[in-house]
């Protein structure tokens, strides 16, 4: 995903998004109506659009755009893993944890597990508020990848979840931090995992590029990308939210 601008973000799928997304930044200050069309001659990509004020989404590919709609879901790429996202979403039912968390769990089967081979990588979020859109800064634990699930609690909207590695298994994982970027460069973000001592920072000007920095900490990586002029802004809690 592609924070454009504060008003526009847009979703990439294909088999080369680093170069799709190159060519995307070149129109990032166009009408959106320029900018669909310019999607529209990406042939071996598809997109979803969204922008704000008011509240519109797209869907471009395949020579033709369906849009705008002002609420519901949009879906591009692989229709085998919308099927398993969608069967992953009823499993939890419509009142369960909150559509939110249906909606990321429901994604992060699908990258984290393998179940359909076009789809892997992590799961990241952005939030269109009256502000604009910003990236969600989310934490994850990921590993070990044998877990059995002991006791699940939810009180007032939160869960608890208590898991625990089965007998001769694998016990190592490691913590995957995703940082948001802040104005005035809130199209940056960062990943970051402790674990290897670096994080990869992607700039609001070159977001198809990753950018690899030293760093222990989450505070230590923010630091460093401020020093190249991208500001991140670490979530106060290591569960994410917006900062």
């Amino acid at each position: 995903m592609v924070i454009l601008r504060p008003d526009l973000v847009v979703g990439v799928t294909g088999d080369d998004p680093d170069r799709v997304v190159e060519r995307l930044v070149t129109v990032r200050e166009r009408l959106v109506d320029e900018v669909l069309e310019h999607l529209l001659g990406e042939a071996d990509a598809e997109f979803v659009v969204a922008a704000i004020s008011p509240a519109r989404l797209w869907n471009v590919g395949g020579g033709h755009i369906d849009g705008p709609r002002e609420a519901g879901r949009v879906w591009a790429g692989d229709l085998a893993a919308f099927e398993v996202f969608q069967t992953r979403m009823g499993d939890r039912g419509p009142d369960a944890l909150g559509l939110s968390f249906r909606m990321m769990s429901s994604m992060q089967f699908l990258t984290s597990f393998g179940v359909v081979p076009s789809v892997g990588g992590i799961t990241m979020r952005v939030e269109g508020t009256q502000e604009g859109f910003f990236f969600i800064g989310d934490y994850m634990k990921v590993g070990p990848n044998r877990m059995e699930v002991t006791s699940v609690e939810v009180t007032d909207g939160d869960m608890t979840m208590m898991m625990s590695v089965p007998e001769g298994g694998d016990p190592a994982g490691y913590d995957f931090n995703i940082i948001p970027g802040t104005d005035p460069t809130r199209g940056a973000v960062a990943l970051f995992i402790p674990q290897t001592g670096k994080g990869l920072v992607f700039s609001q000007d070159r977001p198809w590029e990753a950018v690899p920095m030293p760093a222990r900490t989450a505070e230590e990586l923010a630091a460093a990308a401020a020093e190249v002029g991208v500001q991140l802004d670490v979530p106060p809690s290591p569960f994410g939210g917006r900062p």
